[in-house]
């Protein structure tokens, strides 16, 4: 695939997949992050009807790559940028986070992709805080990142929408929405599909919102039912591992003619379901 710069896009609309895909294509080369074999995209590809419009480029990183952290850098600050990612501590838990490409709040900031973690009361079970950072400089390290590439008109409204939210949502000390981080990213994906009229916008109203205390299926809940319900695919999914799960797993594979395809198949290739 043919990749191309920014500079070479249309931003007056949102683009479409393919182009969105050769634009991640600079920023993730398949010579430094494999890619999943043709059979796992497949499977993974049979949760998500919406994948029948073109799948997502779906590759695989060590978590404690210098390239890791220098691409995610790049393209956080270069693209407008809508991020789900998912940091999964047992078979259907886990922590949604959200980012959206935005100005800068504070003099110490950039215009770059913001991820937020969001849940009322100012610290979660585990230690985990409501808290936002850049791209790159998330401290748990993120299990599965999911990108959409917008434009900027719609990533300016969505980061100030997003920053607000998340104000309201953190300094609030008890669960007065019977809210937690699933339903953040639930609700804050369904605002983006108010936003504008251009039809590559990628989200919709059937993505699924309720609170924490209804009885429904993990898989109406965080980035799985967002993968599930979105009108189109994201343009790229990032799975990342420990040195040893990924030595493990990533051995097994071929070298393509772009770079190395990861043949094994692994339950660690899987989206938790919330």
């Amino acid at each position: 695939m043919t990749v191309i710069s920014k500079d070479m896009v249309d931003w007056s609309r949102i683009p479409d997949v393919q182009i969105s895909q050769q634009l991640l294509k600079g920023y993730f080369p398949p010579q430094l992050f494999p890619r999943l074999n043709l059979n796992t995209k497949q499977r993974l590809a049979r949760c998500f009807i919406n994948w029948n419009q073109r799948m997502p480029d779906i590759c695989v990183a060590r978590q404690d790559w210098c390239s890791l952290r220098d691409s995610l850098y790049a393209v956080g600050r270069d693209l407008p940028l809508l991020v789900l990612t998912q940091i999964s501590y047992g078979y259907g838990m886990g922590h949604s986070h959200i980012g959206v490409h935005r100005f800068p709040k504070f003099d110490s900031e950039e215009c770059h992709t913001y991820i937020y973690h969001a849940t009322p009361g100012l610290a979660l079970k585990g230690g985990q805080a409501s808290d936002y950072n850049r791209l790159d400089h998330i401290s748990r390290k993120p299990t599965l990142y999911a990108f959409w590439v917008l434009n900027y008109d719609y990533c300016q409204q969505g980061g100030e929408e997003l920053h607000r939210r998340w104000m309201n949502h953190r300094f609030r000390t008890c669960n007065q929405d019977h809210c937690d981080c699933a339903t953040f990213v639930n609700d804050f994906t369904r605002h983006m599909a108010s936003i504008g009229t251009d039809y590559n916008n990628p989200f919709n109203y059937t993505i699924p919102s309720h609170t924490i205390t209804e009885p429904v299926p993990r898989e109406e809940r965080g980035l799985y039912a967002i993968l599930k319900y979105t009108h189109r695919p994201p343009a790229m999914l990032l799975f990342t591992q420990d040195v040893g799960t990924y030595d493990r797993i990533c051995s097994h594979g071929h070298s393509g003619s772009h770079g190395w395809i990861v043949d094994q198949d692994a339950p660690e290739f899987n989206i938790v379901k919330q």
